[in-house]
């Protein structure tokens, strides 16, 4: 039993580091705490003022844009406001 439970162990610590070093290299002027996450790109789309519009529910305009640093889509909604958002290069 306890040769299944070391596996488990490690994958879900592994899972635990990687969402904490991905949550890392988030600006402070963009992020307190947990308000940054990852979204589809999919979702993202860039409206006529020249920003994004992300979930057809937040609006960032383009002087809030960053690069990723992990090849992902990423958004900071501090108070559920629009912050920051992260997009790959050619997105």
């Amino acid at each position: 039993m306890y040769k299944y439970l070391t596996p488990v162990i490690i994958l879900l610590f592994l899972v635990m580091s990687s969402a904490a070093l991905a949550h890392s290299w988030y600006p402070t002027d963009c992020c307190a705490d947990n308000d940054c996450f990852e979204i589809a790109c999919e979702s993202i789309v860039q409206n006529l003022k020249g920003g994004w519009t992300v979930a057809s529910q937040w609006t960032f305009p383009r002087d809030v844009l960053r690069g990723s640093l992990d090849g992902l889509c990423h958004v900071c909604l501090p108070n559920g406001r629009p912050a920051c958002i992260f997009l790959p290069p050619g997105t």
